[in-house]
């Protein structure tokens, strides 16, 4: 007896267990079909650019890489007190992927390598 009234428990939490998956997969479903249609309206809407705060840390990044010499890591690193790895990951991550920007470098004989950006 106390093995047939086991199974069906077990039972019960499979069918409890199957008819959530099934829920959640037809939510799943519904979010998708309206996520289509959310991301033709997006399509439709101008873009706007990147908002950036004054005063920033990366303003300044953004500032010195945009002036007619450019900056080196070490000049962007004695302005901003950073270290000179999330310099080159702010230059990677922030501007290039996340705001867009082109950050070029050149090789220069007296100062190491310049980074620049193109002027706005």
């Amino acid at each position: 007896m106390a093995r047939r009234l086991m199974a069906t428990a077990q039972q019960r939490r499979l069918e409890r267990h199957i008819a959530r998956h099934r829920a959640g997969r037809r939510a799943q479903l519904t979010w998708d079909q309206s996520g289509a249609a959310e991301a033709a309206h997006d399509a439709t809407k101008t873009p706007r650019p990147p908002k950036t705060r004054e005063g920033t840390k990366q303003t300044t990044l953004i500032a010195m890489l945009r002036e007619e010499g450019g900056a080196t890591i070490a000049e962007i690193v004695a302005a901003t007190g950073w270290q000179s790895h999330p310099v080159r990951g702010a230059m990677s991550v922030a501007l290039k992927k996340k705001l867009g920007l082109v950050v070029t470098s050149e090789r220069d004989e007296t100062r190491g390598r310049v980074y620049r950006l193109p002027a706005a």
